[in-house]
This record gives structure tokens, sequence and C-alpha cells, in this order.
């Protein structure tokens, strides 16, 4: 297991603790993250990384990791061109220019808990 999943999964752990406590949640059911191309998270070790660290948290014992991947969406500088773009293809399909604005792909993120 990377140790950079790790420490993202405890700081997600963290926060869901935290949010369900201020609202006198007991037990969490369920965990939504969004995960971009770009984060440099890996979902199959955050999922290691979350059965691992749940498993002493009372709150999270029975808690599923929902992962939504979030493809890399990009806008060309030069031309507007908007479009996903696959690992490494960073040039405007529009123009062949490199000037991109990421506009999505970096995020992550949890969207929200389930409990009661």
């Amino acid at each position: 297991m990377a140790m950079h999943e790790f420490s993202v999964m405890q700081e997600v752990i963290r926060v869901v603790k935290e949010s369900a406590q201020d609202e006198g949640i007991d037990t969490v059911e369920k965990i939504k993250l969004t995960v971009g191309e770009l984060s440099c998270a890996h979902p199959p070790a955050l999922e290691t990384a979350f059965s691992v660290l749940s498993q002493d948290e009372p709150l999270l014992q029975h808690a599923q990791l929902e992962i939504c991947q979030q493809q890399v969406v990009v806008r060309c500088r030069e031309c507007g061109h908007r479009e996903e773009i696959g690992e490494y293809e960073f040039i405007c399909r529009g123009c062949g220019s490199a000037d991109l604005e990421v506009l999505q792909g970096e995020q992550l993120s949890v969207d929200e808990y389930e409990g009661h």
C-alpha cells in the first residue's frame, strides 16, 4: 500500500468522523469519494487503506467506500476547445496548442457520506 494513499485516507476518515460527531451520527454506512485522474491517488490503494484503517473505528466498521473516478477535462486557451483527455495527452485536438487549462480531474474530495 502506498504511503500517500494511507495518509489521504487518514484525513478522509478524520473529516467524516468529525462531521458525523457534529451531526450526531453513530454509524457510517457509506462514504463517497471523487478521485480525479490527476490527483496522484490510486483508487485500489485508497480502498486498501480504508479497509485497514476502518477496522479500528467503531463508527466505520460496516462502512463501504464508493470511489467515483473523474476524467481529466481541459480547455484550450488558444482556441477555446474543451474536451476530456487521456493520460499524458496535453495537446489540444482542435488546434494543436499545448496551452491547456485543467477544468476537472485534479480533485480528491469527500462528496458525501451516509449514516444514522
